[in-house]
C-alpha cells in the first residue's frame, strides 16, 4: 500500500486465512505459509521440511542482506539470480534458484510513484519494460487503439547479459535434447551415438539431466544403466528432501530388480 507504506502477504487455504505483516523493511514469500494461523499446520510443516521453498526463501534473504537498499534494477538482478543458497551452482533450472528458467514473467512495483516494470521473454531474462500507471489509467480508447508504445523508455532495465553467453545456448540445447530424449523413451528407440555425453555436458550440475537418462533406461529395462544415472542424480544438489527420498526409493527398487535378475540367472 503506497498510502501507508505497508506490505502484507495474504495466506489462504480452503477453510482458513491469515494476513502476514512484516516486522522489518522487507517481506519475502516463496511457497510456504509464514503466519501464525498456519504455523503449526502439518501440511505446511511438511512442505517446509521437504520442498525447495524454504531454501529458496533463505536465498532471497541472503541476497537482500547483501543489498539492503535496492533500486528497481537491483530487484531485477535478484529475480534473475540462478545460483542457490551460498552462491552454489545446482545446475540451470534447479528449483532451489530464484530464477528457475520457467517463469513466464515477473513484475516489479514502485507503489508510491505508481510505476511498474514487466519482464519480457525469455524467463525474466529479457528487458524489463516500465509503465507509469498514472498515465495508463488516463488513456482514452483512441489512444489505446492507436498502437503507440506506452512504456517509459529511459526506465527500461536492459536484458540479462546471460542471454549472450554460451551457458544460455547450452541451456536451450539442453531443453531441446530433453524433448528428444522423451521421444526416444516413448518409442523405446536407441539413443544416437554420443547423445548421453553431449546431453550431460549441456547442464552437468543439474540432477534432472541424470534422472531423465535414468528414466529412459528404466523404460528400456536396462536396470544397470538406470541405476547408475539415479546414483549420479543423488550426487547433485537436490531441490528438497522429498526429491531425495523419491530418488532413493526408485534407485532401491532398480537395485532390487538387478539383484533379482542376477539371482535368476
Amino acid at each position: 500500500s503506497a498510502r501507508d507504506g505497508m506490505t502484507a502477504i495474504i495466506e489462504k487455504s480452503p477453510d482458513k486465512m491469515d494476513i502476514v505483516y512484516s516486522r522489518a523493511d522487507r517481506i519475502i514469500s516463496t511457497n510456504h505459509f509464514q503466519g501464525e494461523v498456519f504455523k503449526a499446520d502439518e501440511i505446511n510443516q511438511e512442505n517446509i521440511r521437504g520442498s525447495d521453498s524454504y531454501e529458496r526463501y533463505q536465498r532471497v534473504q541472503e541476497l537482500l542482506d547483501r543489498n539492503p537498499k535496492l533500486e528497481f534494477a537491483g530487484v531485477a538482478a535478484i529475480l534473475r539470480n540462478q545460483q542457490t543458497l551460498g552462491d552454489s551452482d545446482a545446475g540451470m533450472g534447479n528449483q532451489l534458484a530464484i530464477n528457475q528458467l520457467i517463469a513466464h514473467h515477473s513484475v516489479i512495483f514502485r507503489p508510491e510513484k505508481l510505476q511498474v516494470w514487466v519482464s519480457t521473454s525469455p524467463w525474466q531474462l529479457g528487458r524489463y519494460v516500465a509503465y507509469d500507471l498514472n498515465k495508463i489509467f488516463k488513456l482514452t480508447v483512441d489512444s489505446i487503439a492507436s498502437g503507440r508504445e506506452l512504456y517509459i523508455e529511459n526506465l527500461t532495465i536492459p536484458a540479462d547479459t546471460f542471454l549472450g553467453t554460451k551457458s544460455y545456448l547450452n541451456f536451450t540445447e539442453y531443453r531441446s535434447m530433453t524433448r528428444e530424449l522423451s521421444g526416444y523413451k516413448k518409442e523405446k528407440s536407441p539413443l544416437p551415438q554420443g547423445f548421453e555425453k553431449h546431453y550431460i555436458s549441456k547442464n552437468p550440475s543439474l540432477y534432472s539431466a541424470y534422472v531423465n537418462l535414468g528414466q529412459y533406461y528404466l523404460q528400456l529395462k536396462d536396470y544397470g544403466r538406470a541405476y547408475e544415472y539415479y546414483r549420479e542424480a543423488l550426487r547433485r544438489k537436490l531441490p528438497g528432501e522429498d526429491t531425495r527420498k523419491d530418488l532413493i526409493e526408485t534407485a532401491d527398487e532398480i537395485y532390487s530388480k538387478i539383484n533379482h535378475d542376477n539371482t535368476r540367472h
